[in-house]
Protein backbone atom coordinates (compact mmCIF):
# COMPACT_ATOMS: atom_id res chain seq x y z
CA UNK A 1 0.00 0.00 0.00
CA UNK A 2 2.59 2.82 0.78
CA UNK A 3 4.56 1.58 -2.39
CA UNK A 4 1.52 2.13 -4.60
CA UNK A 5 1.36 6.00 -2.48
CA UNK A 6 4.81 6.46 -3.21
CA UNK A 7 4.42 6.00 -7.26
CA UNK A 8 1.18 7.31 -7.56
CA UNK A 9 2.65 11.11 -5.50
CA UNK A 10 6.20 10.78 -7.24
CA UNK A 11 4.35 10.07 -10.89
CA UNK A 12 2.70 13.99 -11.02
CA UNK A 13 4.20 16.23 -13.20
CA UNK A 14 3.63 19.88 -12.80
CA UNK A 15 2.89 21.26 -16.53
CA UNK A 16 5.89 23.94 -18.53
CA UNK A 17 5.12 26.91 -18.71
CA UNK A 18 5.70 28.62 -22.16
CA UNK A 19 7.40 31.91 -22.64
CA UNK A 20 6.49 32.32 -26.82
CA UNK A 21 3.73 34.07 -26.69
CA UNK A 22 5.56 36.88 -24.71
CA UNK A 23 8.76 36.22 -26.60
CA UNK A 24 6.14 37.20 -30.01
CA UNK A 25 4.67 39.93 -28.39
CA UNK A 26 8.05 42.12 -27.85
CA UNK A 27 9.21 40.89 -30.93
CA UNK A 28 5.93 42.73 -32.78
CA UNK A 29 6.78 45.81 -30.41
CA UNK A 30 10.29 46.41 -31.05
CA UNK A 31 9.42 45.99 -35.12
CA UNK A 32 6.73 47.93 -34.82
CA UNK A 33 8.74 50.71 -33.55
CA UNK A 34 11.47 50.17 -35.81
CA UNK A 35 9.37 50.82 -38.36
CA UNK A 36 7.88 53.82 -37.38
CA UNK A 37 11.11 55.24 -36.43
CA UNK A 38 12.39 54.06 -40.54
CA UNK A 39 9.23 56.41 -41.70
CA UNK A 40 9.83 59.46 -39.51
CA UNK A 41 13.47 59.57 -40.90
CA UNK A 42 12.31 59.23 -44.59
CA UNK A 43 9.71 61.83 -44.17
CA UNK A 44 12.09 63.87 -43.12
CA UNK A 45 14.50 63.68 -45.00
CA UNK A 46 12.41 64.30 -47.89
CA UNK A 47 11.37 67.68 -46.43
CA UNK A 48 14.69 69.13 -45.50
CA UNK A 49 17.03 69.80 -48.46
CA UNK A 50 20.25 68.07 -49.08
CA UNK A 51 21.79 70.92 -49.48
CA UNK A 52 20.48 72.21 -46.15
CA UNK A 53 21.90 69.07 -44.59
CA UNK A 54 25.20 70.12 -45.46
CA UNK A 55 24.96 73.67 -44.66
CA UNK A 56 24.30 72.62 -40.75
CA UNK A 57 26.95 70.15 -40.97
CA UNK A 58 29.30 71.85 -41.92
CA UNK A 59 28.65 74.88 -40.34
CA UNK A 60 30.90 76.08 -37.70
CA UNK A 61 29.95 78.72 -34.95
CA UNK A 62 31.43 82.54 -35.38
CA UNK A 63 34.67 83.31 -33.60
CA UNK A 64 35.03 86.20 -31.94
CA UNK A 65 36.94 87.88 -34.82
CA UNK A 66 34.31 86.55 -37.67
CA UNK A 67 31.81 88.40 -35.74
CA UNK A 68 33.40 91.72 -35.13
CA UNK A 69 34.31 91.63 -38.63
CA UNK A 70 38.23 92.05 -37.41
CA UNK A 71 41.09 90.72 -39.97
CA UNK A 72 43.46 88.65 -38.67
CA UNK A 73 46.05 90.96 -39.18
CA UNK A 74 44.24 94.10 -37.40
CA UNK A 75 43.86 92.71 -34.53
CA UNK A 76 46.82 93.00 -32.51
CA UNK A 77 47.55 96.54 -33.55
CA UNK A 78 43.71 97.86 -33.61
CA UNK A 79 42.41 95.83 -30.91
CA UNK A 80 44.75 94.89 -27.72
CA UNK A 81 44.66 93.14 -24.89
CA UNK A 82 43.65 95.14 -21.83
CA UNK A 83 45.85 94.19 -18.68
CA UNK A 84 43.88 95.47 -15.50
CA UNK A 85 44.85 96.09 -12.03
CA UNK A 86 43.31 96.64 -9.10
CA UNK A 87 44.11 99.42 -6.15
CA UNK A 88 41.61 97.83 -3.19
CA UNK A 89 43.32 99.14 -0.35
CA UNK A 90 46.12 101.49 0.35
CA UNK A 91 47.89 103.86 3.23
CA UNK A 92 49.41 106.74 2.91
CA UNK A 93 52.54 105.66 1.53
CA UNK A 94 52.30 104.66 -2.37
CA UNK A 95 55.91 103.78 -2.13
CA UNK A 96 54.69 100.10 -1.77
CA UNK A 97 51.76 99.24 -4.57
CA UNK A 98 53.28 102.04 -7.06
CA UNK A 99 56.68 100.11 -7.17
CA UNK A 100 54.64 97.10 -7.88
CA UNK A 101 52.39 98.87 -10.15
CA UNK A 102 55.26 100.17 -12.08
CA UNK A 103 57.11 96.42 -12.37
CA UNK A 104 54.24 94.94 -13.94
CA UNK A 105 53.83 97.52 -16.38
CA UNK A 106 57.30 97.24 -17.25
CA UNK A 107 57.21 93.08 -17.56
CA UNK A 108 54.04 93.24 -19.46
CA UNK A 109 55.72 95.89 -22.14
CA UNK A 110 59.10 94.04 -22.34
CA UNK A 111 56.80 91.17 -23.18
CA UNK A 112 54.78 92.93 -26.18
CA UNK A 113 55.65 93.77 -29.70
CA UNK A 114 56.14 96.96 -28.13
CA UNK A 115 59.80 95.46 -27.45
CA UNK A 116 61.41 95.12 -30.38
CA UNK A 117 63.24 91.02 -29.92
CA UNK A 118 60.74 90.30 -27.67
CA UNK A 119 58.52 87.92 -29.31
CA UNK A 120 55.26 89.41 -29.03
CA UNK A 121 52.57 89.53 -31.30
CA UNK A 122 50.15 91.63 -29.24
CA UNK A 123 50.46 94.79 -27.80
CA UNK A 124 47.95 96.32 -25.15
CA UNK A 125 46.09 98.98 -22.74
CA UNK A 126 47.45 98.84 -19.12
CA UNK A 127 43.94 99.97 -16.60
CA UNK A 128 44.22 100.14 -12.83
CA UNK A 129 41.07 100.11 -11.19
CA UNK A 130 41.67 102.47 -8.13
CA UNK A 131 38.86 102.52 -5.12
CA UNK A 132 37.30 105.54 -4.19
CA UNK A 133 39.15 105.42 -1.08
CA UNK A 134 42.06 105.54 -2.37
CA UNK A 135 41.65 108.03 -5.58
CA UNK A 136 43.93 110.28 -4.09
CA UNK A 137 46.91 107.74 -5.74
CA UNK A 138 45.29 107.77 -9.19
CA UNK A 139 47.50 110.54 -10.51
CA UNK A 140 50.46 108.46 -9.79
CA UNK A 141 49.28 105.31 -11.23
CA UNK A 142 48.95 107.75 -14.44
CA UNK A 143 52.08 108.98 -14.79
CA UNK A 144 53.35 105.43 -14.84
CA UNK A 145 50.97 104.40 -17.51
CA UNK A 146 48.01 103.37 -16.38
CA UNK A 147 44.46 104.38 -17.30
CA UNK A 148 42.54 104.48 -14.16
CA UNK A 149 39.20 104.03 -13.27
CA UNK A 150 37.91 105.42 -9.83
CA UNK A 151 35.34 103.00 -8.54
CA UNK A 152 32.98 102.86 -5.52
CA UNK A 153 32.13 99.33 -4.14
CA UNK A 154 29.31 97.99 -6.55
CA UNK A 155 26.78 97.19 -3.87
CA UNK A 156 25.47 98.23 -0.41
CA UNK A 157 26.61 96.13 2.19
CA UNK A 158 22.76 96.05 3.59
CA UNK A 159 21.45 95.07 0.07
CA UNK A 160 22.98 91.27 0.49
CA UNK A 161 19.82 89.44 1.16
CA UNK A 162 21.78 86.19 3.37
CA UNK A 163 22.99 87.22 6.45
CA UNK A 164 25.70 85.23 7.03
CA UNK A 165 27.34 87.04 4.17
CA UNK A 166 26.52 90.26 5.17
CA UNK A 167 27.76 90.00 8.46
CA UNK A 168 31.06 88.32 7.57
CA UNK A 169 31.75 89.92 4.37
CA UNK A 170 33.61 92.94 5.36
CA UNK A 171 36.20 90.15 7.01
CA UNK A 172 36.32 87.69 3.88
CA UNK A 173 39.71 88.13 1.68
CA UNK A 174 42.19 90.85 2.55
CA UNK A 175 39.88 93.88 2.17
CA UNK A 176 36.03 92.58 1.89
CA UNK A 177 33.19 93.69 -0.20
CA UNK A 178 35.60 96.73 -1.57
CA UNK A 179 37.57 93.52 -3.66
CA UNK A 180 34.48 93.98 -6.11
CA UNK A 181 35.68 96.51 -7.70
CA UNK A 182 38.04 93.75 -9.63
CA UNK A 183 34.75 93.15 -11.23
CA UNK A 184 34.40 96.27 -13.15
CA UNK A 185 37.10 94.33 -15.70
CA UNK A 186 34.05 92.96 -16.94
CA UNK A 187 33.17 96.34 -18.54
CA UNK A 188 35.78 96.83 -20.64
CA UNK A 189 34.00 95.82 -23.47
CA UNK A 190 35.98 97.46 -26.41
CA UNK A 191 38.80 94.82 -25.85
CA UNK A 192 38.55 91.50 -27.06
CA UNK A 193 40.71 90.04 -24.17
CA UNK A 194 40.88 91.72 -20.96
CA UNK A 195 43.28 90.11 -17.90
CA UNK A 196 43.40 90.89 -14.30
CA UNK A 197 46.41 90.74 -12.32
CA UNK A 198 47.03 91.05 -9.05
CA UNK A 199 49.87 93.81 -8.38
CA UNK A 200 52.35 91.02 -6.97
CA UNK A 201 52.64 89.57 -10.43
CA UNK A 202 54.94 89.86 -13.54
CA UNK A 203 54.60 88.32 -17.17
CA UNK A 204 57.97 86.50 -18.06
CA UNK A 205 56.70 85.56 -21.17
CA UNK A 206 54.70 86.79 -24.08
CA UNK A 207 50.68 85.58 -23.84
CA UNK A 208 50.43 84.62 -27.58
CA UNK A 209 49.20 81.14 -27.00
CA UNK A 210 46.79 82.57 -24.57
CA UNK A 211 45.55 85.37 -26.78
CA UNK A 212 45.39 83.00 -29.76
CA UNK A 213 43.45 80.45 -28.14
CA UNK A 214 41.06 82.97 -27.13
CA UNK A 215 40.66 84.99 -30.41
CA UNK A 216 41.58 82.72 -33.22
CA UNK A 217 39.09 80.24 -34.42
CA UNK A 218 39.69 76.33 -33.46
CA UNK A 219 40.66 75.51 -37.38
CA UNK A 220 42.74 78.18 -37.84
CA UNK A 221 46.78 77.12 -36.69
CA UNK A 222 47.04 79.67 -34.34
CA UNK A 223 43.85 79.11 -32.68
CA UNK A 224 44.97 75.87 -32.04
CA UNK A 225 47.43 76.90 -29.61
Amino acid sequence: MRKTLASRSGGVKKPKRSFAPVAACLSLLLLSAFVLSAISCYQLLRLTPPQVLDDEATQQPPSLLESASLQTSDLPTDVPPAYVISLVKCGSNPVGFLDAAAVFLQSVHANSKETPGSGGRYGYAAYAIVHKNCEEHAPLLERVGYTVLVKDTPFQRDDIRGPELRKSIEKALCCGSAEYIKLYAYTLTEHPVVLHFDLDCAILQPLDHLMDAMLYPSHHPRGKA
